[in-house]
């Protein structure tokens, strides 16, 4: 495997990066959205673009007059960003060992400092990825390619907050506080 790219710096969006989500693999997943603006994900895009060309090359060296069907890619544009989409599998079984394994993103801080595990990272926070694009050619999907996250570093942290932070949005009024007495039949 190639030595793994960095993104640009961008905003994370939804991101899942010191537990993983379970919602649709029992095992979990690691990832995050990173909304980079257009002129940062260039690079980025081209490289998405040639690993996918390359599976599509290989899939026309085996059978030219197959019709070749195309994968979603994992970056959306919206606007003048592009929402790129990092994934890490959190277990899963070695396909030569058969043997079970877990696996985590490992995160630095803007110094270069490893990560408190325990941190909550929260969308709005500004990170960079290091990713690894991975080709891919299934029957039910298509060709297309997928960006393995490996570690990322946050420059900007936003956390989550406890209970007290469902205060936010208000301000306080005058009112009343009154008993309410419970009526019994």
């Amino acid at each position: 495997m190639s030595k793994p790219i960095t993104s640009p710096f961008g905003v994370a969006l939804w991101p899942h990066l010191t537990n993983p989500d379970y919602k649709f693999k029992s095992l979990g997943l690691y990832h995050v959205k990173l909304k980079v603006p257009k002129d940062k994900a260039q690079k980025d895009i081209k490289i998405i673009n040639d690993v996918i060309a390359q599976e599509v090359h290989k899939q026309h060296e085996e059978d030219p007059k197959k019709e070749i069907k195309r994968a979603p890619l994992p970056y959306e544009i919206e606007d003048d960003n592009i929402v790129f989409n990092f994934k890490m599998n959190a277990g899963g079984i070695n396909r030569k060992t058969k043997q079970s394994f877990t696996q985590k993103p490992v995160g630095f801080d803007h110094e270069l400092n490893p990560l408190d595990p325990n941190v909550n990272i929260w969308s709005d926070s500004i990170l960079r990825v290091t990713y690894n694009p991975y080709g891919y050619n299934v029957a039910s999907t298509g060709i297309g390619c997928t960006l393995r996250m490996k570690s990322f570093q946050v420059k900007h942290l936003v956390q989550g907050g406890t209970q007290g932070d469902l205060t936010s949005g208000f301000s306080k009024v005058e009112g009343t506080s009154e008993t309410v007495q419970e009526i019994t039949p």
